[in-house]
C-alpha cells in the first residue's frame, strides 16, 4: 500500500513540475520577444530559439499577423511536417486540414483583437490537441506576431460498451426519424434498420410486406434463415388477420393459439410465435411489419411492442410523405406542361410564379413577370374595363372568368379567355389566387365558322317555315276573296260575313305569327342585375296559381333554405318561366293526377339551378333532339319559336337550358343561372 502511494506522489509532483515549467517557459517567451523577434538582429532570433523553441513537452510555431511562418522549433516540425513546396510562403493553413481553416483564423483575430490567449480544441487523426494562440510581447503592434502552442492530450480510452436491446431499438429509431430517412423512399429507410430491429427484439425473422405489390413478396426481410426467401402469401390468406389489420389491431399469439386452420399455416412455415403491426395511412392497409419466432414459443413483451407501433407510426409518416411529394411531383408536372398559361398571385397581385406556357400565351417569360404586378398583362383599355371586377374578386376571394381581347409582348393581338380563382389554406382563407389565361383565337374563328354554317342551316329552315306558316292563311285568303268576288251578286248578307269573318281569321293567325317572330329579337340586350331568385319564383307562383287550379293542375314549390341570388334580367327570365310553365300545362292536358314541379337548388357554388318537372305525355329521342329548332312543333296551332326564344333569352343571361323527357312519363327542363 505505502509503494503505491509513493507512487502516486511521484507522478502529482512531475505533473506540477511540467506545467510548472510550460509556464515559465511562456513567461520567457514573452519575456524575450521584445522587440520583434523577427527583426534583423539574428542575436534576438537565436536567444528565442535557445530559450524556449527547443521545448520537447510542446510543439511551438510563430507566425505574423496574416498567418505566415517566422519560426518553429523541433517538436512542432515532427508533429506537423513541413508541407512541401508551394507557390507562397508557408501559412499556418498549410499545416493542417482544410476543415480546421475557419477555426485558425478564428484564433488568430481574436489573440490580435484582444491581446489575450485563446485556446481551441482539435482532433486530427484521432488524436486530440490543444491549440493556444498566445500574443507576442512587442512594442510595434502594426507587426503582431503571436506564438501558437500545440499540445497533445492524453487520450480517453473508453470500455467497451454493453448495448442492450432497448438502446438498439431507441437507436433505430432515432435513425429513422432522421430528416433525411424521413423523406427518402420509406422502403429503403426501413431497410437500414432492418437487422438491428431484428436483433433488438429477438426475433428470428422480421419482414416488411407491402399490401398494394405482388400478393405476398416481402420488400425487406431479415432473419437467421435468409437463404429461405419464400413469399408471405399465408399472411394475405387468412381474411380474419387481414379484417384486424385493415382496423389496425395487432395480432399476437402463440401457434398452437391460432385457429386449426390458421395452426396449419404457421406450422408449415415452421413459425411458433407470430407478430404482425399494420401500416395504415389514409384508414387504407398499405402494408405490415411482422415478426417470428421459430426457435422457441415465446412471447414478445409490452415493450418491444411499443417500440414496434412507435416505428410503424413513424414509417407511416415516411409514406404519408412519400405519397404527398409524388402528388406534389405529378402537380407540378402537370403544371409545367400545361398549355395553358398558369399563373400564382398574392392578394395585392404581384406574380409570385409563372409556368412556361406564359411566354407561349402572352409573349411574357416568367422571369419577365415574377415579383411585378399583374397588371403588366393587360393594356390601360383592359384595366380601364375590367380591372374593377379583377381586384374586387382579388379582394373577396370570389371566382372570376371573362373573355376579352388582349395585347402581347410585342403588341399583336390575341383573344383570351381569362379565370381567376381563389386558393385558400387550411383555415379556409384566402392564401393566394390562380390565374388561368387561355389563347382563344383559333376557337373563336372556328366557333364564327360553325356559327355561320349553322346561320345558312336555320336561315334556310326558317324561310322555309315561314313561306309555310305564312302561305297558309294568305292562300285561304285569297281562296275566300276569290270565291266571295265571283259570286258578290249572288251570296247575301250572312254569306259575305262568314266569307268576311273567315278572312280575318286567317289575317289574325298572320299577325300571330309576325309577333312572335318580333318577340324573337326583343330581349336583344338583357339588363342584368342581381335578382333574389326566390322571390322570382313566388311571383311566377302568384301569376299562375289561378289559371293553373283551373286546369286542376297542381303546383309544387320546392324552395331552397337560405336566398340565393342569381345574376339575371328579372324582366326576362320571368318570361322564361312563364313559357315553360305554359308548354307544361300544355303537356298534362290528357293526363290525370296533373302536377309541375318546381325545383330551385343550388349544387355549386357559382351556380343555382332551375329545374321544371311535369308527369305530362313526355316526348320521344327524336323530338327532344329537334325542340330547340325553329319551327318545329308538335302542337296543332304552335310556331315552333317558344322554346327557341326561350334558350335565347337565356343565352343572352350567361344561362343555360337543357331538356330531357320519356314517352308516357313526362319531361324536365333544367336551367343553369350564374350566381352574383
Amino acid at each position: 500500500m505505502t509503494s503505491i502511494y509513493v507512487f502516486l506522489t511521484i507522478i502529482f509532483l512531475g505533473v506540477f513540475v511540467i506545467g510548472f515549467l510550460s509556464f515559465r517557459l511562456r513567461k520567457e517567451i514573452k519575456k524575450n520577444t521584445s522587440p520583434s523577434p523577427t527583426s534583423s538582429n539574428t542575436n534576438e532570433i537565436f536567444l528565442i530559439q535557445d530559450t524556449c523553441f527547443q521545448s520537447p513537452h510542446e510543439a511551438i510555431a510563430l507566425f505574423d499577423g496574416n498567418g505566415l511562418l517566422v519560426l518553429s522549433n523541433s517538436t512542432f516540425q515532427k508533429t506537423f511536417p513541413r508541407p512541401e513546396k508551394t507557390d507562397h510562403k508557408i501559412e499556418i493553413y498549410d499545416y493542417f486540414p482544410e476543415h480546421m481553416r475557419s477555426m485558425l483564423q478564428k484564433g488568430l483575430t481574436e489573440c490580435q483583437l484582444n491581446k489575450k490567449d485563446v485556446e481551441q480544441e482539435f482532433f486530427l487523426e484521432d488524436r486530440r490537441y490543444t491549440f493556444t494562440f498566445c500574443p507576442a510581447n512587442q512594442k510595434n503592434e502594426t507587426h503582431a506576431k503571436i506564438f501558437l502552442f500545440c499540445k497533445e492530450l492524453p487520450s480517453q480510452r473508453l470500455m467497451p460498451r454493453y448495448t442492450s436491446p432497448d438502446d438498439m431499438i431507441w437507436r433505430t429509431i432515432l435513425k429513422l426519424t432522421n430528416p433525411s430517412a424521413l423523406h427518402s423512399d420509406w422502403h429503403t429507410c426501413f431497410n437500414r434498420v432492418l437487422p438491428d430491429m431484428c436483433k433488438a427484439l429477438e426475433a428470428d425473422e422480421l419482414f416488411l410486406l407491402d399490401n398494394s405489390l405482388t400478393a405476398g413478396t416481402p420488400l425487406s426481410r431479415h432473419g437467421r434463415n435468409q437463404t429461405n426467401a419464400s413469399k408471405h402469401d399465408w399472411i394475405l390468406s387468412v381474411p380474419v388477420w387481414m379484417n384486424m389489420l385493415k382496423k389496425g389491431q395487432t395480432i399476437q399469439n402463440f401457434a398452437e393459439h391460432f385457429d386449426p386452420e390458421e395452426q396449419t399455416i404457421l406450422q408449415q412455415e415452421g413459425i411458433k410465435t407470430l407478430l404482425l403491426i399494420p401500416l395504415i395511412v389514409e384508414n387504407e392497409l398499405l402494408g405490415l411489419i411482422g415478426l417470428t419466432r421459430t426457435q422457441k414459443a415465446s412471447l414478445f413483451h409490452q415493450q418491444q411492442i411499443n417500440s414496434l407501433l412507435f416505428i410503424s407510426d413513424i414509417l407511416t409518416m415516411a409514406i404519408s410523405n412519400q405519397q404527398d411529394r409524388l402528388e406534389r411531383d405529378r402537380l407540378v408536372t402537370v403544371v409545367e406542361q400545361s398549355s395553358d398559361c398558369i399563373i400564382i398571385i398574392n392578394k395585392s397581385g404581384s406574380v409570385l410564379y409563372a409556368n412556361p406556357a406564359c411566354k407561349t400565351v402572352t409573349g411574357f417569360s416568367p422571369q419577365d413577370i415574377t415579383g411585378h404586378s399583374i397588371k403588366r398583362l393587360h393594356t390601360p383599355a383592359i384595366r380601364r374595363k375590367l380591372w374593377g371586377e379583377i381586384k374586387n374578386a382579388l379582394a373577396t376571394g370570389k371566382s372570376w372568368s371573362g373573355q376579352f381581347d388582349n395585347y402581347r409582348k410585342d403588341k399583336t393581338l390575341y383573344q383570351e379567355e381569362m379565370l381567376l380563382s381563389p386558393v385558400l389554406d387550411h383555415e379556409g382563407r384566402v392564401a393566394n389566387q390562380v390565374i388561368v389565361k387561355r389563347d382563344i383565337t383559333e376557337d373563336k374563328r372556328l366557333e364564327s365558322i360553325a356559327e355561320a354554317a349553322n346561320l345558312m342551316d336555320n336561315i334556310g329552315f326558317i324561310f322555309s317555315s315561314i313561306r309555310h306558316e305564312l302561305g297558309n292563311p294568305i292562300n285561304a285568303i285569297k281562296v275566300s276573296l276569290s270565291v266571295l268576288e265571283s259570286n258578290l251578286e249572288m251570296y247575301d248578307t250572312e254569306a259575305i260575313s262568314r266569307f268576311i269573318h273567315r278572312g280575318l281569321s286567317d289575317i289574325g293567325r298572320v299577325e300571330y305569327l309576325l309577333k312572335t317572330l318580333r318577340n324573337f329579337s326583343i330581349f336583344e340586350r338583357p339588363d342584368l342585375k342581381e335578382t333574389d331568385m326566390r322571390a322570382l319564383l313566388d311571383k311566377l307562383i302568384h301569376l299562375t296559381e289561378k289559371d293553373l287550379a283551373k286546369q286542376y293542375v297542381m303546383l309544387a314549390i320546392r324552395h331552397p333554405e337560405k336566398p340565393l341570388t342569381g345574376m339575371v334580367d328579372p324582366r326576362a327570365f320571368l318570361q322564361v318561366l312563364l313559357n315553360l310553365t305554359t308548354n307544361a300545362v300544355a303537356a298534362l292536358a290528357e293526363c290525370d293526377n296533373k302536377t309541375i314541379t318546381i325545383s330551385l337548388i343550388q349544387k355549386h357554388k357559382n351556380q343555382i339551378t332551375f329545374i321544371f318537372e311535369d308527369n305530362g305525355c313526355g316526348m320521344d329521342e327524336e323530338t327532344v333532339r329537334n325542340l330547340f329548332r325553329p319551327f318545329f312543333t308538335t302542337k296543332a296551332e304552335g310556331t315552333g319559336l317558344g322554346l327557341v326564344i326561350v334558350k335565347k333569352m337565356l343565352s343572352k343571361m350567361n344561362c343555360s337550358i337543357t331538356a330531357s323527357s320519356q314517352k308516357g312519363k313526362g319531361t324536365r327542363m333544367e336551367i343553369i343561372i350564374p350566381t352574383a
